[in-house]
């Protein structure tokens, strides 16, 4: 019996947005990552905290040091996915963190990397509020 495999290459592209940040247009949520503003970083941080503890995990955020937005449209006012990397209060190890608006999801990977099409895809395939 013969199988077939399909393999789907999806372009990604990194764009200079405002203010010379990178942007990663992300075809598959029809989206745009973009780095969340500084004025908006405690209150993303607070919604992990809030999100670890509605899941009931233990992880006590001491801070981050990138945080990143991934809405699930094009509206900025819709349901919006978060990423970024962060550190673990009293250990101090540094872990990437996902969470989104809609349903609550949080998840932690202690392995990670500092590549705009891999924060990009870990937010869409674990923590995608569409």
């Amino acid at each position: 019996m013969k199988q077939l495999f399909i393999i789907m290459l999806i372009p990604l592209s990194v764009a200079a947005g405002h203010d010379n940040e990178n942007q990663l247009s992300f075809p598959p949520a029809y989206s745009t990552l973009t780095k969340v503003d500084l004025e908006d970083w405690e209150s993303v941080t607070k919604e992990f905290s809030d999100n670890a503890l509605w899941n009931q995990n233990t992880t006590k955020i001491q801070s981050c040091e990138s945080l990143y937005t991934l809405p699930v449209t094009t509206s900025r006012e819709g349901n919006v996915s978060f990423g970024g990397i962060c550190t673990i209060a009293g250990s101090g190890q540094k872990v990437f963190i996902c969470t989104d608006r809609m349903l609550g999801r949080f998840e932690v990977f202690p392995e990670f990397q500092r590549d705009l099409p891999w924060i990009a895809q870990k937010i869409f395939d674990h923590c995608w509020g569409g």
